[in-house]
């Protein structure tokens, strides 16, 4: 037996209160007896026995009667047999988990893991009666309670007729603990949980002590019951990313975009269409001939930008057994004209010869840089002490080459254009002074630079080659087109001097330099020493790439290296678009906004209708929007409903928000494997192919006394109400006759005395 309200059995103390009245009722005045009054005490002696007993069973009853309403108050059930026998059966509430992540949408035949998990959900639910106490809760990432109150079962058939599984991560521990706050609101003494799911091995196979410990609490305060809707068949693709990988986002130009699909399966999959969709309007498709299972291929398509504006790209498989991750979004800012303004600090008679120079002819290779108003690309190269009466806000991207030093008042307007959506280059070359630039560009918590300079380094050019190329971060947009060269040809990228770096907090290693003897390193492995080469930092809507080797042929023959051009075209591609990350369902979307612009309030529009108005918030002085959980993958569009539409490019920002494809290894753990990994409870994992309705049955425990034990209580009361009419009634009538009888000994008593006086 257990109580739900223990803390009302301090009730039971009450039964002393009748007790004590009894007790001191017995404390009265002593009488004193004179012998005329003997016969009369005599002939009483039967009837106060008598009497003695009332009272005794009067306070019995009153007792009684305190101690079963406190135990009615503290709710007390029975479990086990108890509840059998007390014909507690079909009076449960239960909590009922139904896992609403990605895994579940696996559809290998004709029905989904999700339609068997709704058809074992719909058998619970015939095991409940209507109006029992029930919780419905979709788990996943963020998870949802669908229903909680009394069960109407047509209430909740029309809400599993219209649930489908959402494209999220199943976020075990937090959905265990909706499921606990769920069963605490239950008002019963017989509580089931139940958690349908398909066990996917991303999440059950090695799961931390906590939600371990966690799971376990929960199957004490309530009958647990676990069943799997998993199958053996997990074969699977996805498409990871769709990323730009080369070209010009210019409008006349051409980009190319990689679709990176992969295979989770045990299976090796052959031709594997991807189509790829530009705003709804098929622009290309590709077919990998064979993927091996655990293996990625790249999908390229060369996407033709013929005119300016946000463009929406998306990628698509044909054909494959979970449609979540069948699809990949991104989006593509593609501009009229990008103006590079590239800010030399010594430019002199031959300019082509110093950082600004190399930078240019990397930008544009053929021509002056002044060109024409219809060129899609305009580079201005301007001496170092004509930045202070440059106009910043006509330029997409600045480059800073080996200036000597930056004023203060260009610092803070170099920093509000990047704030605002700029990209900016430092160069740190040899006209650098460190000190100067550490004070100047990297000091404080508003730093412009993402990276504090060092000590110089340098080799002797004639007794050693200089210190290779490597990507520390392959992934990276700048990183991928220098990754598909050969090996052999970016290790020939050498560096002769430079600085070294100490990232700042927020900033990433995208370049390092290897080891001067490491010829043979491959060129997509990460440094193992601490060289940063090219470090970049986001601040506000836009981005800060230091490189921290000057861009001259006393630095280092890369910038005469094929990689040299491939890597400034990028630069320029990846400095002009949006400063978003890789977004994903569930996690927040963050758009920055221009400070200079008041915006009060801003409107999301996302797939399947998602709105949301919000106010934005200022986080380290810079005003952000943010959507909370993207519900759906897909494009995102803000707009600003009230304030300065200046606040973003032309009055609105598109974002494309993907599916975390961690999940995508839909693998599920049998009955066997599941019990191993979780001991705890394996005795309440149901297993495949045993009736689940005769399950809950063999299972179902506890049935509440409270009823029984307030009407018991109450007729208690009612019986010692009318016995202590009754008694009070005989006892009136005794008291009247030992009345008489008192009167007449002492009428009896008073002739004998006037007799005896008379004599």
């Amino acid at each position: 037996m257990s109580f739900l309200n223990p803390l009302m059995l301090l009730g039971v103390l009450a039964v002393s209160a009748p007790i004590a009245i009894h007790l001191l009722s017995r404390f009265r005045p002593k009488p004193m007896d004179f012998g005329a009054m003997e016969l009369l005490r005599r002939a009483m002696v039967t009837r106060s026995r008598q009497v003695k007993l009332e009272d005794l069973l009067l306070l019995l009853l009153r007792c009684l009667a305190i101690a079963l309403l406190a135990l009615a108050m503290a709710r007390p059930t029975l479990t086990g047999a108890g509840a059998s026998l007390a014909g507690g059966a079909g009076q449960a509430a239960a909590v009922i988990g139904l896992d609403g992540s990605m895994s579940m949408g696996h559809t290998p035949g004709l029905n989904s893991r999700f339609d068997r998990g709704v058809d074992r959900v719909r058998t619970i639910l015939e095991t409940l009666e209507p109006g029992a106490p029930l919780s419905l809760v979709l788990m996943g990432d963020v998870p949802q309670v669908l229903h909680e109150g009394r069960y109407d079962p047509q209430q909740i058939e029309t809400i599993l007729e219209d649930l489908e599984p959402r494209p999220q991560r199943l976020n075990l521990a937090r959905s265990l603990e909706v499921l606990g706050e769920q069963l605490e609101r239950l008002e019963s003494g017989s509580k089931e949980l139940y958690i349908v799911s398909d066990m996917q091995a991303e999440h059950f196979a090695e799961t931390p002590a906590a939600v371990r410990e966690q799971l376990a609490a929960l199957d004490e305060q309530a009958v647990l019951l676990m069943m799997s809707v998993g199958d053996e068949r997990h074969e699977n693709l996805a498409i990871d990313a769709l990323h730009f990988a080369s070209g010009s986002l210019r409008a006349g130009g051409s980009a190319r975009y990689a679709a990176q699909v992969r295979n989770t399966g045990s299976e090796a999959r052959y031709d594997v269409t991807v189509r790829l969709h530009r705003d709804g309007t098929p622009v290309g498709s590709a077919t990998l001939d064979q993927i091996e299972p655990g293996d990625t291929a790249s999908a390229s398509f060369v996407v033709p930008m013929d005119e300016a504006g946000t463009h929406r790209l998306a990628a698509r498989l044909e054909g494959d057994e979970l449609d979540a991750d069948n699809a990949a979004y991104a989006v593509a800012e593609v501009r009229d004209r990008v103006q590079v303004l590239i800010v030399s600090g010594r430019r002199g008679e031959h300019w082509s010869r110093d950082a600004g120079g190399f930078v240019a002819r990397a930008l544009q290779p053929r021509g002056e840089m002044a060109v024409g108003e219809g060129a899609s690309l305009a580079v201005r190269l301007v001496d170092w002490m004509d930045l202070a009466v440059q106009n910043l806000a006509d330029f997409d991207a600045i480059v800073l080459a080996d200036l000597p030093d930056v004023a203060e008042p260009q610092v803070r307007s170099l920093s509000r254009f990047v704030e605002a959506g700029g990209g900016l280059v430092i160069i740190a070359g040899e006209q650098t002074d460190a000190t100067l630039f550490n004070a100047r560009l990297a000091s404080g918590d508003e730093a412009l630079a993402p990276a504090r300079l060092g000590d110089r380094r340098e080799m002797d050019v004639e007794t050693e080659s200089g210190w290779p190329l490597r990507l520390a971060r392959p992934d990276h947009p700048l990183a991928r087109p220098l990754a598909g060269l050969p090996s052999d040809l970016l290790a020939e990228a050498r560096v002769h001097r430079h600085w070294q770096a100490e990232p700042v907090e927020g900033a990433q290693v995208v370049f390092a330099l290897g080891a001067a003897d490491d010829e043979d390193a491959d060129a997509s492995g990460e440094t193992s020493t601490a060289a940063p080469l090219l470090i970049e930092r986001e601040l506000g809507r836009g981005r800060v790439l230091l490189l921290a080797s000057g861009a001259e042929r006393r630095w280092g023959e890369w910038v005469i290296h094929p990689a040299w051009p491939i890597l400034w075209q990028q630069m320029v591609a990846h400095l002009t678009q949006p400063t978003v990350g890789d977004a994903r369902v569930s996690q927040p979307l963050v758009v920055s906004l221009d400070p200079a612009a008041t915006v009060e309030q801003v409107r999301f529009t996302g797939p399947r209708e998602q709105q949301a108005v919000l106010s934005p918030q200022v986080r380290n002085d810079q005003p952000q929007a943010e959507l909370e959980r993207p519900e759906w993958p897909g494009f995102y569009e803000l707009h600003v409903e009230r304030g300065d539409p200046a606040a973003l490019p032309l009055g609105g920002v598109v974002r494309a928000v993907n599916v975390d494809t961690r999940d995508s290894n839909v693998r599920v753990l049998d009955h066997a494997a599941l019990t191993m990994a979780w001991p705890e409870v394996a005795g309440a994992i149901v297993e495949p192919g045993r009736d689940l309705a005769e399950a809950i049955r063999q299972a179902r425990v506890g049935v509440e006394l409270w009823w029984p034990l307030l009407l018991l209580g109450l007729i208690v009361l009612v019986v010692e109400a009318v016995l202590a009419r009754r008694f009070t009634g005989r006892m009136a009538a005794d008291e009247q006759v030992t009345s008489r009888r008192r009167l007449h000994v002492a009428r009896w008593f008073g002739r004998r005395m006037t007799t005896r006086q008379a004599a």
